[in-house]
């Protein structure tokens, strides 16, 4: 499997594949930061393609993360106005959606988010997306996995605790500020 930094060395040369390979590889993470900011499923769509649009009309080859620099233009975009809803995951607690513009977060702490989102389990993922990218509540989101509302409940609570443990730690090692 081809390295980030090949791929983004590629793009930016103008190979459309190798672009291809890294939307591929982060466009779950870039749909779920989407879903997080707009916390409506469709705006996040948009939001999300126009970012990986734009990503590729601004790819750069730079010794920084590419996915740091797509996920900025994700926060940039919704800054801009291009959104209908918004919370931020470091603010809202396990069932709360938050409500008003989401804080600009530093480009630190947004990688942070996008790879510890990344590397959760497919199930708490999608947990963690529904509710807090999707704005579903717990019943909607147990009417549409079949699964029980109570079990939902403490299911996402679970996940948003495992996820903010994980950012917690990696703060506490690294120095990462989760101060917005």
């Amino acid at each position: 499997m081809a390295s980030d930094r090949d791929l983004v060395q590629r793009a930016a040369s103008g190979d459309r594949l190798a672009y291809r390979d890294l939307v591929q590889r982060y466009q779950t993470v870039v749909f779920g930061y989407a879903f997080f900011l707009t916390r409506d499923l469709d705006a996040g769509r948009r939001l999300a393609r126009e970012a990986l649009v734009r990503g590729f009309a601004e790819i750069q080859d730079s010794d920084r993360p590419w996915i740091e620099d797509l996920l900025q233009i994700v926060n940039a975009l919704h800054r801009q106005g291009r959104r209908l809803k918004s919370s931020s995951i470091v603010d809202a607690g396990p069932d709360e959606g938050g409500s008003g513009p989401a804080p600009a977060l530093s480009p630190a702490l947004l990688q942070a988010i996008a790879e510890e989102l990344h590397s959760l389990e497919v199930e708490e993922r999608t947990l963690l997306t529904l509710r807090h990218g999707g704005g579903l509540s717990p019943e909607e989101i147990a009417e549409a996995t079949g699964e029980p509302a109570s079990g939902v409940s403490s299911q996402i609570a679970r996940c948003f605790k495992h996820l903010r443990d994980r950012l917690v730690e990696r703060a506490r090692e690294g120095g990462l500020s989760l101060g917005v």
